[in-house]
């Protein structure tokens, strides 16, 4: 990595990378008002990989060249992992212009990788949302992966999930918070929505129901042993093992709930049936299909 550039702009700031990127964070948090999980997300990527690199440099001190060098370093990283490092560089940079008058963004140059499209999205179909439903190691878990599965509430949204959410009469789910990094805020899309609750899903949630304890209105449907929040870290390492008891290839449980069939249908729009088992059939909802923009 080369040293301390001319400088970009006849400023002085007389502040580290490390500062402003420090400021970035606040004004995210706080001015911006990103979710816990959001924040830890970037929190890590500044740690691992720019901090150690720019961190005790003065802002205006690293320039374009500079940077191209840098993400060229990169190379146990896919395209949309560096992509998300410049993105956020940007932004660093981008308030630093605000807050210290920083002259030029050395970002603004910088071109971003490629993203080529990888082919057909891989999905689990039905038949292997089953299996791994019944590779799983409690009967919660075991309703977890379903709702999850046909319903495509991300892992948040179903620690967040209470009883009074779940209409059976009216075979809906209503998803209104989401649980993460030990608070909870609001689910992904920023409101509150509704999803079909299906015949089996509904079947699994009546079974957990029927559980001794934390079954009230306002008691969590995924509780843990004293009623709380379940730990999403060992949710996911519970779920890897069904993974591998079940000879599914690997999906990460955020693809697993976005790309398994009935959510992709979802999200698609379509208004056609579904079958999911035994000839029982749904009506899928009508949402518009996300999409992720990589513009600065």
């Amino acid at each position: 990595m080369p040293g301390a550039g001319p400088l970009q702009g006849s400023v002085e700031t007389g502040v580290t990378f490390a500062e402003a990127a420090a400021e970035w964070l606040r004004f995210i948090a706080e001015d911006r008002e990103r979710k816990p999980s959001t924040l830890v997300d970037y929190r890590s990527a500044l740690n691992v990989h720019l901090l150690p690199v720019f961190g005790e440099r003065s802002i205006e001190s690293i320039i374009t060249e500079e940077i191209e060098l840098w993400r060229r370093s990169l190379t146990d990283l896919s395209n949309r992992s560096k992509n998300k490092l410049l993105i956020q560089l940007h932004g660093i940079f981008r308030r630093a212009q605000t807050v210290w008058a920083l002259p030029v963004n050395p970002l603004a140059r910088v071109e971003k990788h490629p993203m080529r499209p990888s082919g057909d999205i891989q999905v689990f179909s039905p038949e292997e949302v089953w299996a791994l439903v019944r590779a799983a190691e409690s009967e919660q878990d075991r309703a977890i992966y379903m709702t999850a599965g046909f319903t495509g509430l991300r892992m948040g949204e179903l620690l967040a999930l209470r009883w009074r959410d779940v209409d059976f009469a009216g075979s809906t789910i209503r998803v209104r918070a989401s649980w993460a990094a030990g608070q909870l805020t609001t689910p992904k899309s920023g409101k509150v929505r509704a999803v079909p609750l299906a015949p089996d899903v509904a079947t699994a949630l009546a079974s957990l129901g029927r559980r001794e304890h934390w079954v009230g209105d306002d008691d969590l449907v995924f509780a843990g042993e004293t009623g709380g929040h379940l730990d999403g870290s060992a949710l996911r390492r519970r779920y890897k093992a069904a993974l591998v008891a079940a000879g599914l290839r690997s999906l990460r449980f955020h693809e697993y709930a976005d790309f398994s069939v009935m959510p992709m249908l979802v999200r698609r729009g379509c208004s056609e049936r579904f079958s999911m088992s035994g000839g029982r059939h749904i009506q899928s909802a009508s949402r518009k299909a996300r999409s992720v923009s990589v513009g600065w």
